[in-house]
C-alpha cells in the first residue's frame, strides 16, 4: 500500500513526466503480490531522442559549434521517428551550416537532396531553392543561381518578404 501511495503522489506532482512514477511495479491493485501481472493495464509509452536532438544542433549552431550540430542534425535526419516536416526541418538546417561553413559542394548536394525529398514542405522547399541560388551564386555559378531565384519568384504562392531577399540576391548575381 506504501509503494502504491508514492507512486501515486509521485504521478500527482509529475502528471506528464513518467520518468518519476513508470519505475513503480505495481499494478494498482491492493492485493497480494503473487497477483501481479506485468502484461495487466499496460501501457507502452514510445519515447524519442529526436526532439532533443533538434535542440542540441539548434544550441550548436548557437554557439557556432558546426560538426557538432552536424551531427545532432544528421541523427534527426536518420531517425525512424522523426516526422517529415522535422527531417526536412533538420536537413534545411545541415544544408545551412554546410554553406556557411564554406563547403559550398556538400551544401548544394544537402539542398538538392532536400528539393528531391517528396515529404519536404513546400515552405521549406521555397526556403531552399533560394539557399541553393545563393549556394550557387557563391560557388561560381551565376546562371544556376539565376534559374534558381527565377523559380522562387514565379512561384504563386511567394511571400513578399521571400520575393524582397530573393530580388535582392538576385540583384547581386
Amino acid at each position: 500500500q506504501a509503494l502504491r501511495e508514492a507512486k501515486l503522489a509521485m504521478r500527482a506532482r509529475h502528471p506528464d513526466d513518467p520518468l518519476y512514477w513508470a519505475a513503480f511495479v505495481l499494478d494498482g491493485l491492493d492485493g497480494k503480490l503473487f497477483r501481479f501481472s506485468a502484461l495487466r493495464g499496460l501501457t507502452v509509452a514510445n519515447l524519442s531522442g529526436v526532439g532533443l536532438s533538434y535542440d542540441a544542433a539548434l544550441e550548436h549552431m548557437a554557439h557556432e559549434r558546426w560538426d557538432e550540430a552536424l551531427t545532432s542534425l544528421d541523427f534527426v535526419i536518420h531517425s525512424d521517428t522523426a516526422t517529415h516536416e522535422l527531417r526536412a526541418d533538420a536537413a534545411y538546417q545541415r544544408a545551412g551550416i554546410l554553406r556557411q561553413s564554406g563547403r559550398l559542394p556538400e551544401a548544394l548536394a544537402a539542398y538538392d537532396a532536400l528539393l528531391a525529398d517528396m515529404h519536404t514542405p513546400d515552405e521549406t522547399r521555397r526556403h531552399a531553392l533560394g539557399d541553393r541560388g545563393l549556394t550557387k551564386a557563391l560557388g561560381g555559378d551565376p546562371n544556376g543561381a539565376l534559374l534558381d531565384y527565377d523559380t522562387v519568384l514565379s512561384a504563386p504562392d511567394c511571400t513578399p518578404q521571400a520575393r524582397a531577399w530573393t530580388l535582392v540576391n538576385r540583384g547581386g548575381v
